[in-house]
């Protein structure tokens, strides 16, 4: 986000190009659409590339970005409410005018990103990690490691091949692809609806969300990640919006795709190595990101950031 362009900004919302010897604009237009489902919301961004040194903790390196000087909607908002001054995207895709992501995985060396959040033991948010550079799980962790499947678009995609809850089981083959920007999860009507069955959920048209009683008893989701389970608790794909109703994440899309969002990181870790383009899946243990980010402060080829939430 430019600060010329948005003069109300908070100043760590933007980036005040007077101030760098080193900023040059290329005049190369770009723009930049944020959609549903693959988001919480609608956006669109609109610039100008740019380039200039840029530092990223320990790290100093040259990068071409886009400098946004329009929007329409919040397109920096996070899937929590939370304001950032950009977005970097980590698609496989190596199409785009800009080059953010090659520019930081090169500085790194280590071509590998990994996320990860912890709730505390009633479900909310306690921390998010991004970590670049050495994979910061330990091995005896790993819960599966695969090669991502080739797709329009070259998203991070794998197989999910089945799908639990209570009495309810399914056997399939569909392709799930992954979206941080993206709180819950979306997919096509014979994936969603039995889910909202199984929920008891009804569609409210007002709010457009699936809303079933909080009190009630929900099973866990368990699915099959090429053959690989995870367990999604309560808290992976429900939220509460008033004192006595809640939320199932859950979107229909049009496509025969799943779209696994940001709550799939709860309490396990993901990596994605774009060296060997492929997916693992880890444990976490409860307050790792703090071991982490302790950790990563003495290791050259490893940078964490570690937000915390307070309630």
């Amino acid at each position: 986000m430019d600060a010329n362009s948005f003069p109300d900004l908070l100043y760590e919302l933007a980036i005040n190009t007077t101030e760098s010897k080193t900023f040059k604009s290329l005049e190369i237009p770009f723009a930049n659409n944020y959609t549903l489902p693959w988001n919480v919301k609608e956006s669109a961004i609109y610039g100008t590339v740019a380039t200039d040194k840029l530092s990223l903790k320990k790290l100093e390196f040259e990068a071409r970005f886009g400098l946004v000087n329009k929007i329409r909607g919040e397109p920096t908002e996070g899937i929590y409410g939370q304001l950032g001054v950009g977005r970097v995207g980590f698609s496989r895709n190596n199409q785009s005018a800009t080059a953010l992501r090659d520019s930081i995985l090169a500085a790194i060396g280590t071509k590998v990103l990994c996320l990860s959040a912890e709730t505390t033991d009633d479900g909310k948010l306690r921390s998010t990690l991004v970590s670049l550079g050495k994979v910061p799980f330990p091995s005896p962790d790993l819960i599966l490691k695969t090669k991502s499947q080739d797709n329009v678009g070259d998203l991070w995609q794998l197989n999910v091949t089945s799908i639990q809850t209570g009495s309810y089981f399914s056997k399939i083959a569909i392709p799930a692809a992954f979206s941080t920007a993206l709180n819950g999860i979306a997919g096509p009507e014979r994936v969603v609806l039995p889910l909202v069955k199984a929920l008891n959920a009804k569609y409210d048209k007002n709010r457009k969300e699936y809303i079933f009683p909080c009190l009630q008893e929900i099973n866990p989701i368990f699915l099959g990640l090429n053959g690989a389970v995870v367990k999604l608790d309560r808290h992976s794909f429900s939220e509460p919006v008033n004192e006595n109703d809640c939320q199932a994440k859950f979107s229909i899309t049009s496509e025969n795709r799943i779209i696994l969002g940001s709550s799939i990181f709860l309490n396990r870790g993901f990596c994605f190595d774009f060296g060997y383009e492929e997916i693992s899946v880890y444990k976490t243990k409860r307050n790792s990101h703090r071991i982490i980010q302790k950790n990563a402060a003495k290791d050259a080829n490893s940078i964490v950031f570690v937000e915390k939430f307070k309630h």
